[in-house]
């Protein structure tokens, strides 16, 4: 079966000739998807930009997010805003949290979920630099984790079957 492109949001996406869209896809408006990136069974949402040689399979992916190249994505819930760094393996059932930062080369295995963290500075002596975790924001990372879940589960559930993911 050939691969190609199966749904534009709007004329100002772009998908390089070399990469791979396949059935079941969603791509949102001003997204990029770079040389031999494979996109199949994917949601990707408005101004994203999937790095070359990237594999997302069955995967979700919020708005504003960054994929370096290199990396592989199998269904996964990323969140608003993520940046995630070249070469990094997301497995299948993880769940990023909007705003995160992955570093290159990270490996999230299956059904991890990961947060931002709150940090505030406390204070220190010249030259030091040092930061504290905020003890009053200690279940903001689980309240993040489930609003990312909540605003997930109630976009799937008003997806047409053929476009749900499975886990």
């Amino acid at each position: 079966m050939p691969e190609f492109l199966i749904e534009i949001s709007r004329a100002s996406d772009e998908a390089r000739r070399t990469c791979k869209i396949g059935n079941n896809t969603l791509i949102g408006p001003s997204t990029q998807i770079h040389d031999e990136a494979q996109v199949t069974t994917s949601t990707i949402g408005a101004r994203c930009s999937i790095g070359a040689a990237t594999v997302l399979r069955n995967a979700y992916i919020f708005d504003d997010v960054a994929v370096g190249p290199n990396c592989v994505l199998e269904s996964c819930i990323i969140g608003a805003g993520v940046q995630i760094g070249e070469g990094s393996r997301i497995s299948r059932g993880s769940l990023v949290a909007d705003g995160v930062k992955l570093g290159p080369g990270t490996v999230l295995r299956s059904f991890d979920r990961v947060s931002k963290r709150r940090q505030k500075p406390t204070p220190t002596t010249i030259g030091e630099s040092t930061t504290e975790e905020d003890e009053s924001d200690e279940g903001d990372a689980d309240s993040e984790l489930e609003e990312a879940e909540q605003s997930a589960l109630f976009f799937f559930s008003r997806l047409p079957p053929s476009q749900q993911l499975n886990f």
